[in-house]
């Protein structure tokens, strides 16, 4: 099973590629969808996933500051 985090902060975006995820492979289950830099350093601070997909422009902030603030291994 991959983990999989969705950051996107358009909730329309995120539910379609959710979906598509679903119908690509049942292996793929989406742990979590958030919409903020904030709350993806927030949840990752406490949660792991094996694939991360990243909007680049969210509503805070640009999404590749995540890991300026949260180690990922």
């Amino acid at each position: 099973m991959e983990r999989v985090l969705i950051v996107e902060d358009e909730q329309l975006a995120a539910d379609k590629l959710a979906m598509l995820l679903e119908v690509i492979s049942p292996q793929f289950k989406v742990v979590g969808v958030l919409g903020s830099v904030s709350a993806a350093v927030s949840w990752m601070s406490n949660n792991e996933a094996d694939l991360i997909f990243l909007d680049i422009n969210l509503s805070d902030d640009i999404s590749f500051n995540i890991f300026e603030q949260v180690v990922v291994e």
